[in-house]
């Protein structure tokens, strides 16, 4: 008994005595040469080659159902994305509201037989935002199994596009939907290959690309290595963010509030400098 107390205690002063000095609320210790994040009673290794996560978590608190950040240097924007689910929406009501963003999701593939859809919203959204004077971004949900499928997405976006003007990112958003799903098994080499391929297609248009994950995607499915320094928007409903590595904007609630819209809209936080300062010389 003796020595397993010996034990636990010299576990727990291994954990604090290692731990990062900068604050956060992620699971992660140090031992040694060996860094690790536990995630899911998985253990999965850091990557040293991609950039930490700057912004310190116990400075994001709510107010108002809106997300802020408690660092006088630290400039942000509130936006929100929308697609078909939230119908017709009152774009200067929710411009006079205080949103000061927004990304459109454009279209979509079948998660079944992947076809390629455009959002029935997508063009009434874009005429309403962009005259209501919000700078904009594009999502495309994608469900490809290769990345020539990814390529052909990127360019089903583009012939809709049709060269018009964003402010902000085209983003590309693989999410897991079901075991029946056609990506439902696809492997971690297959998905950050179509991530990459359908980035580069839109930058190759001049456009600037991101790409879309939440935490589990991002440890448990995507290989991070190969992102390089591709913006990332990150998906994580809660307080505050958890997340290892850096990332540009955080989507943090999918039940927000938003005068204009009549149904509960997604809400976004942007906390990169160069995505803000577009965002506001846009408004300004």
């Amino acid at each position: 008994m003796f020595c397993l107390l010996l034990f636990v205690l010299f576990a727990f002063l291994i954990c604090h005595l290692f731990s990062p000095s900068h604050p956060t609320s992620f699971p992660f210790r140090i031992f040694g040469e060996n860094k690790l994040i536990f995630f899911k009673q998985n253990e999965i290794q850091i990557s040293e080659d991609l950039s930490r996560c700057k912004w310190d978590p116990t400075l994001f608190s709510i107010k108002d159902g809106f997300v802020q950040y408690n660092d006088p240097s630290v400039e942000t924007a509130t936006g929100i994305d929308v697609s078909s689910y939230q119908k017709t929406i009152d774009w200067n009501t929710v411009k006079a509201s205080g949103i000061e963003f927004a990304i459109l999701r454009l279209g979509y593939r079948g998660t079944t037989e992947g076809g390629l859809f455009e959002d029935s919203f997508f063009e009434e959204n874009y005429q309403a935002a962009s005259g209501a004077g919000l700078p904009l971004g594009v999502y495309f949900f994608s469900q490809a199994l290769t990345p020539e499928e990814a390529i052909e997405e990127a360019v089903y976006l583009l012939r809709i596009l049709d060269g018009r003007e964003l402010q902000l990112p085209v983003v590309f958003d693989w999410e897991y939907v079901s075991e029946n799903a056609r990506t439902a098994n696809i492997d971690s080499e297959t998905l950050s290959a179509c991530a990459d391929a359908f980035c580069k297609t839109v930058e190759n248009s001049g456009y600037n690309s991101m790409v879309y994950f939440n935490l589990y995607t991002s440890y448990l499915i995507y290989d991070m290595d190969s992102f390089g320094e591709e913006s990332i928007w990150l998906a994580q409903f809660s307080d505050q963010p958890s997340y290892y590595y850096h990332y540009e904007m955080w989507q943090y609630s999918c039940t927000g509030t938003v005068p204009g819209i009549e149904t509960e809209v997604d809400l976004n936080i942007a906390l990169d400098d160069d995505l803000v300062e577009t965002i506001r010389q846009f408004r300004s």
